[in-house]
């Protein structure tokens, strides 16, 4: 049997070795990747347990596997219980120790797929609500919310300065101006955009 350590256990770890110890560390990895701890090994003060890379195994199963592999070759006699020690890849999500492989292993299916598109979402909406997530909202990405604005505006800009300027002159043209903070509120608050910074870049989701 693989099963996750009882949370009651918990406090018995506190104190003893971190993940950020662990050392055991495949460099050819991707970015989304777990370590499952031998929690038998670990409560005896030994360091044992298994990255896990989740774009490889991507299902309950085939992560599960992982785990009874490393639990197999545990350095504790009949070592069955296991923890999520550390992790990479997941941006602003905080997994559990004894998050569920089922849970676990849709999340991850999720940033494998979109990367930063899923994460900035989560970041604005939070990990409760990733069934609500849909690739199809995300409008770009910008360097700022008044790039988006230059950007959303140009062309429309551009038409009705050329129509002044065929009506007027070249001098009213010039006097047409976009106000790109007041089209960056109109989007958030009359149409229900989200403008999520994240990671050095502002990531623009339609309602």
């Amino acid at each position: 049997m693989v099963r996750s350590h009882p949370a009651t256990q918990r406090n018995r770890q506190i104190g003893r070795l971190r993940p950020l110890e662990i050392k055991q560390r495949n460099e050819e990895m991707t970015d989304v990747r777990v370590y499952f701890a031998d929690l038998a090994a670990y409560n005896a003060g030994t360091l044992h347990g298994v990255w896990v890379d989740l774009s490889i195994h991507t299902d309950e199963e085939s992560i599960y596997g992982e785990i009874r592999k490393m639990l197999e070759q545990s350095p504790e006699h009949g070592a069955e219980e296991w923890a999520i020690h550390d992790y990479e890849g997941f941006g602003p999500v905080r997994l559990s120790e004894y998050m569920g492989i089922k849970e676990l292993a849709e999340l991850a299916e999720l940033i494998v797929e979109h990367g930063d598109t899923v994460l900035a979402w989560i970041s604005d909406q939070s990990v409760d609500y990733i069934d609500d997530f849909d690739a199809d909202r995300l409008y770009g990405t910008y360097e700022s919310e008044r790039d988006w604005a230059w950007a959303f505006t140009e062309e429309f800009e551009e038409s009705v300065k050329e129509m002044a300027r065929k009506e007027h002159g070249e001098e009213m043209a010039l006097l047409i101006k976009i106000d790109y903070d007041e089209a960056v509120m109109i989007a958030k608050c009359n149409w229900g955009w989200s403008f999520v910074d994240y990671d050095g870049k502002v990531y623009v989701f339609t309602q």
